[in-house]
């Protein structure tokens, strides 16, 4: 573990839940906000947002099972809905009953099962105001990286995830940024490492994206009736989670404002920290 992920480490500390061990960091006080990472990253993302936000808020960031700090069993079947579930319980553990959620990449297809179980009375849990950060809502309008298709086949999928090199990572992670020199060595050996961590899961991890596809018609109906105002801040210069997405969300919720990050990617809060949290504590402070 390189210097970067122990700090992070000593930040927060592991929950038990249901027998798996899932890292989250809990800073600040003031109005719960909740964070949600996306794939194939980890709570590391949040780390430049995290302390900006956590002045006026209690912020809680997590890795879901098989991402970062949390454990990564083999067996362990890593839908979305399993995601949730383990989510919801180190969100109770936490007090966090009610809160506002931002919500990234593969975490706005877990924020859908959030959705869908407080439409249909499945969970106490809720949302307040929702902030949306390019995420593949609508994946059939999503462009994934190479990568990223490979691992979703039957067959490749597990000889790229055994095979793939730090390199080939390296390429790949950096060019959803708008600017491909963002990313210091010792971010890229991070994320880096825990990915490596247990290779053989990384087509399981990667498999929300065709369940995501299965599942259509259980979630996007949630967002067409979400009662929670929703703010939807885009990278405009996003590769994956491509500008029509944020259109299309926009156009769907019953009541969203959208915002374009000009020059900027996939990754918001990593490539414009101080922009997004004043977007967002705009946001907050009217709604």
């Amino acid at each position: 573990m390189d210097q970067l992920m122990a700090n992070w480490r000593a930040r927060g500390r592991v929950l038990d839940c249901d027998g798996l061990g899932i890292f989250r960091v809990v800073e600040g006080s003031g109005t719960p906000l909740v964070l949600f990472h996306g794939f194939p990253s980890h709570s590391l993302d949040w780390r430049t947002l995290l302390p900006i936000l956590s002045r006026h808020h209690r912020v809680l960031c997590l890795d879901f099972p098989g991402y970062g700090l949390s454990d990564k069993p083999t067996e362990y079947g890593y839908s979305l809905v399993d995601q949730f579930r383990i989510t919801e319980q180190v969100l109770k553990q936490e007090g966090f009953d009610e809160f506002d959620l931002v919500c990234h990449d593969m975490g706005s297809s877990i924020a859908c099962e959030l959705f869908y179980q407080m439409q249909k009375g499945g969970t106490r849990i809720k949302t307040r105001r929702v902030i949306f950060l390019n995420g593949s809502v609508y994946m059939e309008m999503a462009k994934p990286l190479f990568t990223q298709r490979l691992l979703r086949k039957k067959y490749l999928g597990p000889l790229l995830a055994r095979f793939a090199s730090k390199r080939l990572f390296e390429r790949q992670f950096r060019s959803v940024f708008a600017d491909r020199s963002l990313l210091s060595k010792e971010e890229i050996d991070a994320y880096w490492w825990t990915l490596t961590d247990n290779r053989q899961i990384m087509p399981k991890l990667a498999g929300y994206m065709n369940e995501r596809l299965r599942r259509a018609d259980r979630w996007l109906p949630t967002l067409k009736k979400l009662s929670s105002p929703a703010l939807i801040l885009w990278g405009r210069s996003d590769p994956v989670a491509v500008p029509a997405i944020a259109h299309r969300l926009h156009r769907e919720l019953p009541d969203s404002r959208l915002i374009w990050l000009t020059g900027i990617g996939h990754y918001p809060q990593l490539e414009a920290p101080a922009e997004v949290a004043g977007h967002i504590e705009t946001f907050l402070n009217n709604r």
